[in-house]
Order: structure tokens, then C-alpha cells, then sequence
């Protein structure tokens, strides 16, 4: 099949020149290497279920006796997300693999496995009080010193003397314990409370320093080593001040990671447990008693998270908590500070991993003995939104002034709503009111009717209807209940359709409700189709011709009244078309885009445009038009989808080929075929057709003075300097023109043909778009572009598909000589 022969030279020279240059480096692949990438398994998305992030296969349970499948949910660092399946893989989303152990499980619960719609993104209780850990964190030293602080070596104090002497000492707490003041001598401090030690002093100086009195306070505290280990970001050992407590060391040490304890946080001190601060107290309560100052070689160990349960859905703090103590559903809810009051308490649920791994699904009345139910490792409460139905509403829409839903009460009546004709609009029907009604057994739906002046100015009771829970009163307006008698407009106005015919209108008063005649309306005569009813049993059609010049000027007998159902068309001026624009580009006097009428040709405009420059260069003109564009890259893309299929068919002969070597040489034919398709498919036309400009007395009446179309366009470039040499030689490049070089000269200075260059059918694609093939002594001009095929005897290709040898012959490359003259 000849298909290249379809398209233009230079669209072919693009797919062939781009092809041929690259043609020596095609490599191959093998035949397995695209199944194996087919067969690549997607990158996992979540951790595996049966090992925590983290950790190995034969990492130690640190959990207790807790189910293999519940273990995941301890292990975590984050929400509960949508599913993964719908999200970007986590490292994408700056997710933690330790993460998904909690999100995975939970999240696909609370988003994929229930209908009822509750917000799935809960996260572990009280981490985020570490979130903004600073990089140091002290206590602030300019407050005063509580009473019950512990002095210790290095603490100092600032003493003031009164009376017979007056003075000022500060002393420091030595190693042993000690300070010495003059005149009082060693007194031990270490181990006593601020309060004891002030005590001591004032009652010292007062006996043995006669007529003196002291006043102490603290000066720079002591700085002391503890140790921060088990779960936290950053264990170690840290300096800190001597007014520091347990929370001041866990921030000193970036907090508590999310697999260790809030609640089991210890304070030991000489090998035993000293204390133990729950900062659930803190944080749930504002109880900040349990949080402990420290001594110099404290340690603070935080145990592994113990057991964790979840609520999601309407309460006041959807979480993962972790439990002390907790053994109900009722305490479960307390932690998260209660239901909303959307919550539908009376149907929660508790999902729960039993001793087999399955999950169960436990409902739960909170409104009854729900909350003593006892919970579990692992446990998910989920209060949901009630129904949210409204109950006993009628609902009031229409022509009044409030309408919207109102309350229903028994021995509700219409009148109830509708009070007086205060509550109605100006336009509405008070001849009829619909109420509708739903009957609450089989849902069938039923109307009833009266009157609204019956109701509201006789009074009649009989009109004042009894409702019922959920009734419609629908209260329409008087245009809505008025017979609709429309006339239409059709043809060339403005905003043709149809409209509401009105007592006395007239023909203008249908043409400017439609917006008045548009551009194109011919005036002179428009026509009315009239249906009128005769005898009350045939319907007859009359056709009326009017004037629109003459109703327009104000003649009052061409402005004819106008019937119900009248339609009135008005026609287009004879031959109406669109302004027809081309474009005019470089070297011409005045380029631009300019309107032309049905057969204006193309030395008419060139004349409108002032002529051509100095500078142009007629040879290298290009002329393009929109039709013919269009038509090329039709033809284009029907190629390339019969050359695809025919690789199809080839690539499936393939599948039956034994001998090695035919099916190396076939594949390989086949991968070059694909290259070609590849760059068809890249191609778009540019609608060029070939012509020999001329000056402007000469072109007028000659063969190359087209007539015009809409979209054409003509660029006049200046006069180039060089000749483009692609294709199979060692330098593709441009050349500076040289009037006495031949085109074998010109390949000779590009470096030369290739081993793979067919020399024999070198061609010049000259620069207004003609493919030359003469011998090599042809005359180069500037702009030329002379090209080297590639040897037919290196491509394998498709002999049913390609037929080579033609192809290069009748080749041309437009777009590369439009490059080299300019254009693009």
C-alpha cells in the first residue's frame, strides 16, 4: 500500500528525515523485556498486617495477650484516612509506614464498609501535645521559688543582713551539702525544703549574730543530669534546671513517640518507682499534681502503649485512646467527652476483633444499659447521626409571603397557615389551592382542592381543609393558572422563541421582544403563518406577508395586530455570507489581516497591502489555506491508523516465526515501522500549497493568482543567506549560501554522506516547496534544503505496508526549507 504517497512532501519528509537520522542508533529490545515490566507488581501501599512497621518477624510481643489481627492498631502514628486504594501511596504524603498499621484497619471500616457517612479521620489522643516540642525547654527561673523546692549542691541563695551590720552574701550549696556563713558557720542544707532552710538560716543569724536579722531568697537554681528513656523521640540523659518536673523532661526529650504510654509514664529514682504521672489527668482534667519535680540522677521511663480503644462518628472528641482502668462502653465515651446531641445514642455500634481474628459487630443502646458493656483491646464505638428526618411538618410553597415548613399540631387546619389575604402575594390564583397529601400506609399520593376566596373572604368552613403530617399546600400563581397563548418568532432576530401573547400586541412588539432583526435579516418582506379554528372543527392555515421596513418607519397598516399561535420567520438576505479574512505576512508593505469578498484574488490584496518590500524574496513564498490543512491532516491520521493496523497484523504473524534470525530482522522491522507511526502521529498539517510568486503586474490574471478563500494566509520572507543539509550525512546544518556549489559540494562541506547514505537519490526541496531530483549539477538557490536518504537495503520494513523506494523518491520536506527561509 502506497499510503505515504496520500500526504504532502513535506509531511513525509518530516516523518522520513527525523526517522532516517536516528535510524543507525535503533536499538532493539528484547522480546522479554516489556512482559517482564507488564509483569511488575504494583509497589505496595500499606504495611503488612501481621508484623508492626518497624519491626521483624520475630520481634517480641510487647502487648500482652493481644490478638495478632488487633496488634496493627497499636502500632501507629497517625489518622484513621481514606482507604488506600483511593489515596497516593503513603511516602507521597509524608505518612510514616508505622502509620498504616492503625489507619489501614479502622479507615476502611469507618469509609468502605458501612452506609451510614461519619468523619474517618481520628487520630491518637494527647500526641499532639509534642507536636511544637522547642528545642530546649526549661522552666522559666524568674518566678518565685516554691515553698516545698529541695535544696541541693549548687543551689544559691542571696542573704541580706539587717541591723548592727548591714551586708549582702551569697553562698552556694556545696558538694557536701553546706554553706558557711561568717560569724554562723557550716550550716547542712541539702535534702531540706525551701521553707525549712529559710527557717534555719533566720534562726541561726538571729542567736549568733547579735541584733541582726536576715532575709534569704533564691539565687541561680542548680542545673542536674536525668535520664529520659523507654518511648520517647529522643531518649538520653539531659541537664536541666532544678525546678524541672516530669513534662519538662519528656519536651526536653521531643515527647512521647506514639507507641509509647501516656498514661504509665514513671518516675524512678534510686532503682524504684518514685511516681507515676497519667497525663490523661493533665489533659482531660487540668490535674497537673502527679507531675513531679526531679532530682539530680532521676529517671523518667515511658512504657510501650498499652491498650487502645477508638470512638469515632457524633462526639465531642473523636480519638484513638489509649485505656487505665477504663472497662465499659460508658467510660470508653467519657474519654471522648460525650455524644453531640446528633448522635443517634440508641443505636451505636462496637466493633470488635474476636479470639479467631474475624470481626463482630455489637449494637449498642447508650439510652438503656448499653454503657456498662464491657470493652476490649481493639475496640471501635461508632455513634452515628440520627436519621435527621423532621416529623410531623406541613410545608407551605407558592405565592405566599413565609412559605417554608411549619409544625404540625392536631386539628391543624388550612387557616391556621393562611390566615388572612395579608399572607399572600399580589399574584396569587385564589381561585384554587392544592394541598397534597402522602398517605402514611402505602405511600400513595393524593390532592385536595378549594378555594382560596372561599377560605379567606367568605369564611366558609367548609373550604378550610383539616391537614395532616407531611401535606403540600401549593398556592399557584395567576400566570401560572392563565391559558398560555404563545406566538413565535423565528429566523434572523436577535433572540428568537417563543412568547406570551398579550391582548392588542402587534408585529414590533414580537420583533423587539425577540430583540430586534440581526445583521443578516432581509427587511423588505418577512411572513406571518396564521392557525385559526373554523367552526370549532378544522384548523386552517393562512400565510401573511408584512414589511418590516414599512412597520419599523411607523406606517401603522404594515404594524398588523398579532393572533394567538402566530409564528413569524424572517429570512436571510439573498446570498449572505460571513466576511471572508486572509492574512498577509513579511516582506509586504502593510501586513495584516484583511477582509475580502467572494472571488477577490490574491494580486488584488497583495495591491491593498501596498506591494511588496525591497526585501522579499518571491522563490521562498509560502502560501497556505485552511481547506486544504485540513484535508491533509485527514488524510494524515487515516494513514497512520491503516499503517497501525497493519503493524498490528504483522506483529501477530510474528507470534508464529521460529528461525532466530527471520525474527530478529522481522522485529526489527516491525520497531522501525512503530518509529514511523510515532512521528506521523506527532505531525500536524500546515495546508501549504506550492506557487511562484511573482511581482504584482505579472502575477494579475496569471495561472498563480489564486482566488481567495477564507483562512489563507501568505508569507513573504526576505531573501536567505543559507542552504539547509539534513539527512544521512556526518553535520546536519545550514550552509551560507554560494552561488558557484552544487549540491554535491554543499553535502561535501556538511562532513559528507554516511555508510548508510543512499547517494544515488540525493533530492533538493526547493524554497516555495517543489521537490527536485535532477542530477547532482542542478542549481542550488538560497533556502534550498538538500537531503541524503538512507540506504532502502538497511530498513527491514513492512513490504505489504511501505513501499520504500517510492517513498524517497517523491519525498519533500516543506517544514525544514520553511525553517531555513524563515518562516517558522
Amino acid at each position: 500500500m502506497q499510503l505515504f504517497k496520500q500526504l504532502p512532501p513535506d509531511q513525509q519528509a518530516r516523518i522520513l528525515s527525523e526517522v532516517s537520522q536516528g535510524a543507525g542508533n535503533i536499538s532493539v529490545p528484547a522480546a522479554h523485556d516489556e512482559v517482564d515490566r507488564r509483569a511488575e507488581p504494583a509497589v505496595p501501599t500499606q504495611a503488612s498486617p501481621s508484623v508492626a512497621p518497624g519491626a521483624t518477624a520475630t520481634q517480641p510481643e510487647s502487648h500482652g495477650t493481644i490478638e495478632s489481627g488487633a496488634r496493627e492498631r497499636l502500632h501507629s502514628h497517625g489518622q484513621v484516612t481514606q482507604p488506600e486504594s483511593s489515596l497516593a501511596t503513603p511516602a507521597a504524603r509524608g505518612v510514616s509506614d508505622a502509620d498504616q498499621a492503625l489507619r489501614a484497619p479502622w479507615g476502611r471500616l469507618l469509609t468502605g464498609e458501612w452506609g451510614r457517612n461519619i468523619d474517618p479521620a481520628i487520630a491518637q489522643f494527647g500526641y499532639d501535645l509534642f507536636a511544637a516540642t522547642p528545642t530546649t525547654f526549661a522552666p522559666v527561673t524568674e518566678i518565685p521559688v516554691p515553698p516545698e523546692y529541695v535544696l541541693g549542691p549548687g543551689d544559691e541563695l542571696q542573704l541580706q543582713f539587717y541591723g548592727s551590720r548591714d551586708d549582702t552574701w551569697s553562698v552556694v550549696v556545696d558538694r557536701e551539702g553546706v554553706i558557711n556563713l561568717p560569724g554562723v558557720g557550716p550550716l547542712v542544707l541539702a535534702g531540706m525544703s525551701f521553707t525549712d532552710a529559710k527557717a534555719l538560716i533566720s534562726e541561726q543569724v538571729r542567736r549568733k549574730l547579735i541584733g541582726v536579722t536576715a532575709s534569704i531568697t533564691m539565687g541561680r537554681l542548680r542545673s542536674m543530669r536525668v535520664f529520659v528513656l523507654g518511648d520517647v523521640n529522643h531518649p538520653g540523659s539531659y541537664v536541666v534546671s532544678g525546678l524541672s518536673t516530669i513534662s519538662n523532661a519528656l519536651f526536653v526529650a521531643g515527647g512521647i513517640g506514639k507507641q509509647g504510654s501516656l498514661r504509665h509514664v514513671q518516675l524512678k529514682r534510686t532503682g524504684k518507682v518514685a511516681g507515676e504521672l497519667d497525663l490523661y489527668d493533665f489533659l482531660l482534667k487540668g490535674d497537673s499534681r502527679a507531675d513531679q519535680r526531679l532530682q539530680a540522677g532521676d529517671v523518667i521511663f515511658v512504657p510501650p502503649i498499652g491498650n487502645v480503644v477508638a470512638v469515632a462518628g457524633d462526639v465531642v472528641r473523636p480519638a484513638i485512646y489509649e485505656l487505665r482502668g477504663e472497662k465499659t462502653v460508658a467510660d470508653m465515651l467519657a474519654l471522648a467527652a460525650g455524644p453531640l446531641p446528633t448522635a443517634d445514642a440508641a443505636h451505636a455500634q462496637l466493633d470488635r476483633i474476636t479470639e479467631t481474628g474475624d470481626r463482630s459487630l455489637l449494637d449498642v443502646d447508650l439510652t438503656a444499659s448499653g454503657g456498662a458493656t464491657p470493652v476490649k483491646n481493639g475496640d471501635l464505638l461508632v455513634l452515628y447521626p440520627g436519621p435527621g428526618v423532621r416529623e410531623n411538618v406541613v410545608d407551605l410553597r407558592g405565592q405566599v409571603k413565609r412559605p417554608g415548613s411549619y409544625g404540625w399540631t392536631e386539628s391543624m387546619k388550612l387557616s391556621d397557615l393562611l390566615g388572612s389575604v395579608d399572607a399572600l402575594l399580589p399574584d396569587a390564583h385564589r381561585d384554587t389551592v392544592l394541598v397534597a397529601r402522602t398517605s402514611p400506609d402505602d405511600r400513595a399520593l393524593t390532592t385536595l382542592r378549594t378555594s382560596l376566596t372561599d377560605l379567606l373572604v367568605r369564611h366558609d368552613t367548609a373550604a378550610d381543609l383539616l391537614l395532616e403530617p407531611e401535606d403540600v399546600i401549593y398556592v399557584f400563581s395567576q400566570a401560572a393558572m392563565r391559558p398560555l397563548k404563545p406566538v413565535h418568532a423565528i429566523g434572523h432576530l436577535r433572540h428568537p422563541g417563543e412568547f406570551p401573547h398579550a391582548d392588542g400586541m402587534r408585529l414590533l412588539d414580537l420583533v423587539m421582544a425577540a430583540g430586534g432583526p440581526d445583521e443578516q435579516a432581509y427587511l423588505g418582506e418577512a411572513e406571518i403563518t396564521r392557525y385559526e379554528v373554523v367552526d370549532g372543527d378544522r384548523r386552517v392555515t393562512s400565510h401573511l406577508a408584512v414589511n418590516l421596513v414599512d412597520a419599523m418607519g411607523g406606517q401603522e397598516a404594515a404594524n398588523v395586530p398579532l393572533m394567538p399561535y402566530d409564528e413569524l420567520i424572517v429570512r436571510a438576505v439573498t446570498d449572505w455570507k460571513p466576511t471572508a479574512r486572509v492574512t498577509l505576512g513579511g516582506e509586504v508593505r502593510f501586513p495584516g489581516v484583511y477582509p475580502v469578498e467572494e472571488g477577490e484574488r490574491l494580486s488584488s490584496v497583495i495591491a491593498r497591502a501596498g506591494g511588496y518590500t525591497d526585501k522579499a524574496y518571491l522563490p521562498a513564498a509560502v502560501f497556505t489555506r485552511e481547506v486544504v490543512r485540513a484535508q491533509q491532516q485527514r488524510q494524515l491520521d487515516e494513514m497512520a491508523n491503516r499503517i497501525e493496523a497493519d503493524i498490528g497484523i504483522k506483529e501477530a504473524e510474528l507470534s508464529n516465526l521460529r528461525n532466530a534470525q527471520i525474527l530478529q530482522r522481522e522485529t526489527q522491522s516491525v520497531n522501525l515501522a512503530r518509529q514511523v507511526l510515532a512521528k506521523m502521529r506527532t505531525i500536524e498539517a500546515n495546508g501549504r500549497m506550492v506557487i511562484e510568486l511573482q511581482p504584482a503586474a505579472q502575477l494579475k490574471d496569471s495561472e498563480w493568482d489564486l482566488a481567495l478563500q477564507d483562512g489563507d494566509r501568505l508569507h513573504v520572507p526576505q531573501k536567505p543567506d543559507q542552504v539547509l543539509v539534513i539527512g544521512q550525512t556526518y553535520n546536519n546544518t545550514a550552509l551560507i549560501y554560494r552561488e558557484k556549489l552544487d549540491r554535491t559540494d554543499y553535502v561535501a562541506l556538511a562532513g559528507g554522506p554516511t555508510r548508510f547514505a543512499d547517494t544515488k537519490r540525493v533530492y533538493v526541496v526547493r524554497a516555495n516547496g517543489e521537490v527536485d531530483t535532477g542530477r547532482s549539477s542542478s542549481k542550488i538557490r538560497p533556502g534550498d534544503a538538500i537531503v541524503v536518504p538512507e540506504k532502502i537495503e538497511r530498513l527491514y520494513v513492512l513490504d505489504s505496508m511501505l513501499d520504500w523506494s517510492q517513498v524517497l523518491m517523491n519525498i519533500g520536506i516543506g517544514v525544514a526549507s520553511m525553517k531555513t527561509i524563515g518562516v517558522f
